[in-house]
């Protein structure tokens, strides 16, 4: 099972809710940052090379997705401030 992942900002941003992990269907995805929408995706982990699905740019995955209380915020892709968190919404297979 995977996670459902959202991010979020004081600047207004919302990823959206994101697939994180591994489903049913041995399927993973891996959450990015997309350096040309400046965007929180999720991207396919058995893809190569790991392509924005909404503009095809380049994407940076990102290792370690702090999530929950006390998690240390990270870079917004927005307005770049160290104020993005994240947080879990659930499970998906």
């Amino acid at each position: 099972m995977g996670a459902i992942i959202r991010a979020q900002c004081s600047c207004g941003y919302d990823s959206g809710a994101l697939p994180e992990g591994v489903g049913f269907a041995r399927r993973g995805n891996l959450i990015a940052r997309c350096i040309q929408c400046r965007d929180i995706i999720a991207v396919r982990a058995d893809t190569s090379p790991m392509r924005c699905h909404q503009c095809q740019g380049p994407v940076v995955i990102l290792d370690r997705v702090p999530i929950g209380e006390g998690a240390v915020p990270i870079e917004c892709p927005r307005c770049s401030e160290m104020t993005l968190t994240c947080a879990a919404e659930g499970m998906w297979d």
